[in-house]
């Protein structure tokens, strides 16, 4: 099914199974939070689900002045919540880690809060959360399309980058505007891969995700073979990069997945990575993976040499990685889990709702009882049109754009303005967000802002060792 439709249950048979009626907001359906709700909801008969970016609630609420509420729930698949929903449906918040630019204000809005690992779960057990509104949905990654690549599929894809067939190639993935702070550690990725060099001069490197052509030059100035590998519309194409690696490395002081790292675990590639976020719940050092301290290019390059000179034990770790995510970390596990969390939003609300008219009632006046959500036998969503989920889905493409845009893609950036204009080639709206994006784009470069790149403040993920 198109990830730009919506969800839902079958209509042949619509009285025979019980949906809820949910929208999942994301930050961009071409990031990882997006492919997340995608998944959730594919191949689910429980969830009848909009997906959309805040971008394009604000669009709609321009063009139509507001945005529908028929809905049972409200997913905020980031820290951000809307407060035209608050306390007007279930409202559930995701928190995937905090660092400087973390608001928590934004959770004494829900109804209830996900966590995508067990020290963030913690952390906000510590910070006061009552564990009544929490609950872990962790990523989950689809085993099929990563997997492990033959001898003959690594060797071509190796050949098609320009790796030397005696390479050894370490992987490194991650999007440049989320190393504020210096949270990816690239500092210390630097650091690890000039002293690896030394000891191992056959060394290359695989850079994946938008943003990083300055840390490739870098490493490039210090005769280090390094490939860019940038931004992919093709999920299928990243699955494929990782079959080319030897090993995979997080250097990263702050995480909530990360998500690559689980990608190269289900493709049969060991990992090295600091004490951070999922890292902790599913990486068993030394038996598939390996977990070292924070800021230790020496710990990187120790373990590094060692699965380099003995191909048996890196494979078994490989395997060993492979499996775990298979056993741990499917979708369906995840569904379950965010049914789960839902559940507990529902009642939440229920509860302030009811608090709320006893507060509130007037002894001489009888008050109209409150629309509680629930899981319920329903239809398709009869407010999103096929012509207005057709000006959505351009939106969604126009903020696509922006996003690679902000990070120097021009390139992706201008095939999904193409795809934009493709769904809409004649609504003025669609033209004019076009235009406002590549005018505020000028701008940016007239008069840019002043931005901190500094990484000697830099931030460590509590509770790590």
């Amino acid at each position: 099914m198109s990830q730009w439709s919506i969800q839902s249950c079958d209509p042949e048979r619509p009285q025979e199974r019980a949906c809820l009626r949910v929208l999942l907001v994301v930050d961009s359906m071409y990031w990882t939070i997006g492919h997340f709700a995608h998944q959730v909801t594919k191949k689910n008969p429980r969830l009848e689900a909009v997906i959309c970016s805040q971008y394009v609630i604000r669009q709609y609420t321009k063009r139509y002045r507001s945005f529908p509420l028929s809905f049972d729930l409200v997913h905020f698949l980031n820290t951000k919540t809307m407060k035209p929903f608050c306390g007007r449906l279930p409202v559930v918040t995701t928190l995937h880690h905090i660092d400087a630019s973390t608001n928590v204000k934004y959770l004494e809005d829900c109804d209830a809060v996900m966590t995508v690992s067990g020290q963030w779960y913690q952390y906000l057990i510590d910070l006061g959360i009552s564990s009544q509104r929490l609950g872990i949905v962790p990523f989950a990654v689809d085993c099929e399309t990563f997997h492990p690549g033959s001898r003959a599929e690594r060797r071509h894809l190796r050949h098609e980058l320009k790796f030397a067939e005696d390479a050894f190639v370490i992987g490194f993935s991650g999007r440049r505007t989320s190393d504020n702070d210096g949270r990816k550690g690239t500092d210390c990725l630097l650091e690890s891969l000039k002293n690896m060099r030394q000891a191992y001069p056959h060394l290359a490197t695989l850079i994946i995700g938008p943003g990083w052509e300055d840390l490739e030059g870098r490493l490039q100035a210090e005769g280090i073979m390094a490939v860019h590998i940038p931004y992919q519309l093709d999920h299928y194409e990243i699955a494929r990069m990782y079959r080319a690696l030897d090993v995979y490395w997080v250097t990263s002081r702050i995480e909530g997945g990360p998500v690559p790292l689980l990608e190269a675990m289900a493709s049969g590639i060991p990992c090295v990575s600091t004490p951070v976020g999922a890292v902790l719940d599913i990486v068993k050092d030394q038996r598939n993976g390996f977990v070292v301290p924070f800021d230790s290019p020496d710990e990187f390059v120790r373990t590094t040499l060692t699965l380099a000179a003995n191909r048996e034990f890196s494979l078994r770790i490989g395997q060993e990685a492979r499996a775990t995510m298979m056993q741990e970390r499917s979708w369906s596990q995840t569904q379950v889990r965010l049914a789960r969390l839902y559940e507990i939003a529902i009642e939440n609300f229920r509860v302030n709702q009811s608090r709320t008219v006893l507060n509130e009632k007037d002894p001489g006046v009888e008050f109209q009882q409150v629309r509680h959500a629930s899981w319920h036998t329903s239809g398709c969503f009869d407010d999103f049109t096929p012509k207005i989920k057709q000006w959505m889905k351009a939106c969604e493409h126009v903020r696509g754009s922006k996003m690679l845009i902000q990070l120097g893609e021009w390139r992706r950036a201008r095939e999904l303005v193409g795809l934009a204009l493709k769904e809409q080639p004649y609504d003025l709206n669609v033209w004019t967000q076009i235009f406002s994006m590549l005018l505020g784009n000028v701008k940016k470069k007239i008069w840019p802002r002043r931005t901190n790149h500094d990484n000697s403040s830099r931030i460590q993920s509590p509770g790590g060792s």
